[in-house]
């Protein structure tokens, strides 16, 4: 990495005996090592080094003289003597963006002069790079490295809000305290450490949005699933989690619909506080027109949008959003805008803003927008198609983001690997399950924290029949209360269980009813009724011989389909031609 300037430069004879620290044996491959010459002139640090007395064999002039490749050898082996890191230094070397340069002050201590050597190189990123660089890197790690990375900094580019002299002074000394402070992560992990440690989930350090969370355990206290235990600490959370945001808006619909009992005092506070809040920020944006910029004005009125959100009016919400947009210019910006327009759509489960919000951000899109906050719309877009009971698409969209999943401001990851694999289920075909679900990385990596939700995907895909169905019972109280999917619950049963009936079917060309009972763990009675309602509706394609005990399948093939289609079509067409006939005799 660098290399002191050596006056005298000394060589040392192979018998006298040193005292140096081992460096540690590399665990990775390692490049031929430059030429120490070309290494020096490349990567230049000034650093006075006390070298032990020893006797000195030749000057740099006789070293000169020498021949060019006694020269290289003797000038490495002092090399590797003053600096034994410098044996693996070509790990260390990286392009000329890495290169740091620190200059020795008059009479600096050498452990400061190291100290600050340590910062530059973590600053200028070297030892992340190598560390990065130790092993192979698939180009699917290196999308999610760029998600975080872009990640990290849009959340920089976002405004931070204004922090007193006060503060900044108390975090900048936090911080030179943490820069000074010798545990900086210099040494390399072994290996096998490296491997063992459990590293950190992407995007982990996001956050669910608080009005989300709240709207989720409102949705508890209406179920009558939900133990009344459970539902008195919900509603003394639910209020003071709104006496703490002053939500006096949604406070009296809590009241007006019986969720919350009436405190009139805490209400009349809440109603305070909103009353200065506003015309403090009244008095930002009145200042930002007169003495500032259009950013600032922006910024000011965004504000203002924040707050009508934080206490949940979503009328003024909505029209000070819409005002905030009319003064801003930025593609991204404007996205950001109708981000927080589908978030208080999802909120109050309004799915004609949510409908109408997707479609405008498809259009700005066209105008120009950055990746991230496409990967983000898919996640959007998908919740919005599960909710309205569009699974097929809700599958499609989740599994394009999961590789690049951000969104953690509407739910967290477990949360939305168990909606990708429930959608998919009933939506994949057998072969596409296991390429995009069952073997998918990103799933397996989360799938066994979410209870039964393994058993439930491994077992329809191994046909265990019989263990699929102790899972689902287990799933059933976790989709119930689920505010997305509560009101498609009786659904979801039906399909899934339409789609384990014809999996099982499709080994046979007759079967009896009491082997298929057994294969499911389930009762002959059970299952009888249970076919008879899907025949009955069209979803299975066999038929039930009673006497003999038997499932005959009559599977249709894609052309008697295709023919069917036409024909039920073309007899609603007729139909029609009829009554139009009779409305234009008359």
């Amino acid at each position: 990495m660098a290399l002191s300037k050596l006056n005298p430069l000394c060589f040392f004879p192979s018998q006298t005996p040193l005292s140096i620290p081992k460096s540690p044996t590399p665990q990775f491959p390692l490049i031929p090592f430059k030429n120490p010459i070309t290494l020096r002139a490349r990567i230049q640090l000034t650093i006075p080094v006390s070298l032990p007395e020893l006797p000195l064999r030749t000057s740099v002039e006789e070293a000169a003289e020498a021949s060019p490749d006694h020269q290289d050898r003797m000038i490495s082996d002092s090399l590797s003597v003053a600096f034994p890191s410098l044996a693996f230094s070509n790990t260390l070397f990286f392009s000329s963006a890495y290169n740091v340069q620190v200059i020795a002050g008059d009479d600096e201590p050498e452990e400061e002069l190291i100290r600050r050597f340590r910062r530059q190189v973590l600053r200028a990123g070297v030892i992340q790079e190598c560390k990065r660089r130790r092993f192979f890197e698939s180009t699917q790690e290196k999308r999610k490295r760029k998600a975080r990375e872009a990640a990290r900094r849009n959340r920089r580019r976002r405004p931070q809000p204004k922090v007193s002299s006060e503060a900044k002074a108390e975090t900048s000394k936090k911080k030179k305290n943490a820069e000074d402070s010798d545990d900086d992560n210099w040494e390399f992990l072994d290996s096998s450490q490296f491997r063992a440690k459990k590293l950190p989930m992407e995007g982990e350090d996001g956050k669910q949005q608080p009005q989300l969370v709240l709207a989720h355990n409102l949705f508890l206290l209406t179920q009558n699933d939900v133990d009344d235990i459970e539902k008195v600490r919900l509603r003394d959370e639910v209020f003071h989690f709104i006496l703490a945001n002053d939500m006096a808006p949604l406070y009296e619909t809590l009241v007006a619909d019986k969720v919350l009992n009436l405190d009139q005092k805490a209400l009349d506070t809440m109603r305070a506080k909103i009353d200065d809040e506003l015309k403090k920020l009244d008095e930002k944006i009145a200042d930002a027109e007169e003495n500032l910029g259009e950013s600032e004005v922006r910024e000011a009125h965004l504000a203002k949008s924040l707050f009508y959100i934080r206490i949940g009016d979503k009328e003024k919400a909505l029209e000070q959003l819409k005002l905030t947009e009319s003064k801003t210019v930025a593609v991204g910006q404007k996205m950001d805008l109708v981000f927080y327009m589908l978030q208080i759509g999802f909120f109050h489960m309004d799915f004609d803003l949510i409908s109408k919000s997707i479609d405008k951000a498809k259009n700005l899109f066209e105008e120009g927008g950055d990746w991230e906050r496409k990967n983000r719309l898919k996640v959007y877009e998908g919740l919005y198609c599960m909710s309205t009971r569009n699974f097929k698409k809700a599958a499609n969209l989740f599994l394009d983001s999961i590789s690049t999943f951000t969104t953690y401001e509407l739910f967290p990851y477990d949360t939305f690997i168990f909606y990708t694999v429930l959608t998919s289920i009933i939506s994949l075909d057998r072969v596409s399950l296991k390429q995009k679900v069952v073997d998918a990385p990103e799933i397996l990596t989360v799938i066994g924290k979410i209870p039964y939700l393994s058993d439930f995907l491994n077992s329809l895909y191994d046909c265990h029949y019989k263990s699929f169905f102790t899972a689902f019972a287990g799933l059933t109280e976790h989709i119930k209360l689920d505010r997305y999917l509560h009101p498609h619950f009786r659904y979801y049963m039906r399909e899934v269980r339409t789609v384990v009936y014809s999996q099982f079917l499709e080994s046979y060309k007759s079967v009896t009813i009491e082997a298929m009972a057994k294969a499911f763990g389930v009762t002959v009675d059970f299952i009888d009724l249970e076919l008879s309602r899907f025949i009955a509706a069209g979803k299975l394609h066999c038929k039930i011989d009673k006497v003999a005990g038997v499932l005959e399948t009559n599977r249709p093939d894609a052309k008697n389909a295709l023919y069917q289609a036409t024909i039920k079509q073309g007899d609603f067409l007729l139909n029609r031609i009829q009554k139009l006939s009779r409305v234009i005799d008359l």
